[in-house]
């Protein structure tokens, strides 16, 4: 039988996500090693698809050959220019993926964001 995390559980497709939200901006060599500050996870409900043609398009050019996802929430998630520490970061299907672009969709009863999600490139990673 064919299944995909896409199709999600329940019959909303939603699933449960957890965003690493930066506490303060930066990091700091340690040993020689560049480690990033401590970050909060929030736990929040989501459907997360592919990313379209349409989304593609609202990104940084060279953003736009990369791996990327967009993510439906009524719950707020944030990019650089939502929050001043730096974008939110998620893990999907054993990728981590940067909030690049946020769009906020104010409609009374349907109020909810939608982000997209660029993958981070692996770099130094042991193989």
């Amino acid at each position: 039988m064919f299944t995909s995390k896409f199709i999600g559980f329940q019959s909303t497709g939603s699933v449960p996500l957890t965003l690493k939200r930066p506490n303060a901006t930066g990091g700091s060599y340690i040993d020689g090693v560049w480690v990033e500050t401590a970050s909060t996870d929030v736990e929040i409900i989501v459907n997360i698809q592919p990313a379209g043609y349409k989304e593609t398009m609202i990104l940084e050019y060279a953003d736009r050959s990369k791996k990327k996802v967009k993510v439906y929430s009524s719950s707020p998630i944030f990019s650089e220019e939502e929050n001043e520490n730096g974008p939110d970061e998620f893990e999907w299907e054993g990728d981590t993926y940067r909030v690049m672009k946020v769009l906020n969709y104010t409609m009374g009863i349907l109020n909810h964001t939608k982000a997209i999600g660029i993958m981070k490139e692996k770099i130094n990673e042991p193989v």
